[in-house]
């Protein structure tokens, strides 16, 4: 296998490809690994830095389109106590017994960490599957980005600005400092969506990013001049929401609205993608608020040139079929390699690519 991150192959659309590359999981000892899609053939199961492989009937057999770990395996299993803590780590993260996959007699704490503590213990699956629709599909709005596009295509050194928290930041994707750097190296999804763009139009684009973790939406209403404004974004890239958690979905929209309000002031021009947040683990109260609401505000939205990214229905939709834990960069709120190509697959869904 391949052991570099790989932008076309990252960047395949899942429900349209037969062929699924290292998606994602976290083995636990007892456990059967649930796949996004139903398995015609594994091609290869490797570690998540993809320069190991492990062998099926060995390692690991296929049954009942479940991924099952082996008694001997090489792939390194945690065990039940191991991910739910007896004992609480440097960050004690209590785990809510009433939405956990399991009822424990006494007080557990979530796994948790940063870099790449999570993605060292995860492995990666590739494999052939029917062609069906099993993630949520973004609704195309090309027509909302048009003067972004002209400029794109008429090579006229565009300029991308993206704006939000940690996740926008680029935290855990392996190929960044927030994800230790460590292989496959994948970018974050908005280097992914840059490079994209910058190979299919064969052109220079200014790229600027100027998220940061930890940020709430009234950080981002606060700061949007010197972090936005001032760069005079052709194409603004607005995504918010996951340190949002107790506020309403009507006070989040208030203050998106009021971003969106203060950047076209200055820059009247600039055609803006705005992304809902993808959702924080429910097996912990830590983070978990109204942020899987705040979608039915942006759905609402009809301003022009303003397209919507509702990653918040794409995550819950694989949530359906895989758990929390094979998918996070940090096992609260952050993606791994594979929930960030979901959404930089989705932000280029919806720009028509």
């Amino acid at each position: 296998m391949n052991c570099k991150f790989d932008l076309d192959l990252y960047l395949k659309p899942f429900n349209s490809y037969g062929m699924m590359y290292y998606e994602t999981a976290l083995p636990i000892k007892g456990e059967e690994i649930q796949l996004l899609y139903p398995v015609d053939r594994i091609i290869a199961v490797t570690n998540y830095g993809l320069d190991k492989t492990y062998k099926e009937g060995e390692d690991y057999i296929v049954k009942n389109n479940k991924l099952i770990i082996t008694e001997n395996s090489q792939i390194k299993q945690l065990s039940l106590d191991e991910y739910y803590l007896k004992e609480p780590a440097a960050i004690p993260i209590n785990v809510n017994n009433k939405r956990c996959r399991y009822h424990f007699a006494d007080e557990r704490y979530l796994m948790f960490g940063e870099l790449d503590f999570m993605s060292s213990k995860q492995i990666a699956v590739t494999y052939t599957h029917p062609i069906m629709n099993v993630l949520y599909t973004q609704k195309e709005q090309k027509e909302k980005l048009n003067r972004f596009f002209s400029k794109l295509e008429s090579r006229n050194n565009p300029t991308i600005v993206f704006y939000g928290d940690s996740i926008t930041e680029g935290c855990n994707s392996s190929g960044t400092k927030y994800g230790g750097n460590v292989k496959p190296y994948a970018l974050s999804w908005p280097e992914m969506v840059f490079e994209f763009l910058k190979k299919k139009y064969n052109t220079e684009i200014n790229f600027v990013n100027t998220a940061k973790g930890g940020m709430t939406t009234k950080w981002g209403l606060d700061n949007y001049l010197e972090r936005v404004n001032k760069y005079h974004p052709d194409l603004f890239v607005l995504a918010f929401g996951m340190n949002d958690g107790p506020l309403s979905k009507e006070e989040h929209i208030k203050q998106i609205k009021e971003i969106i309000h203060g950047v076209r002031k200055d820059c009247p021009d600039s055609d803006i993608v705005l992304i809902s947040p993808c959702v924080p683990n429910i097996e912990s109260n830590w983070y978990d608020g109204n942020q899987k609401t705040y979608y039915e505000e942006y759905e609402k939205l009809d301003i022009d040139n303003v397209a919507v990214v509702n990653m918040t229905k794409a995550h819950l939709s694989l949530l359906e079929r895989k758990a929390y834990k094979d998918m996070s960069g940090n096992n609260i709120n952050h993606p791994n390699d594979f929930l960030a190509r979901v959404y930089a697959q989705a932000v280029l869904k919806v720009m028509g690519l």
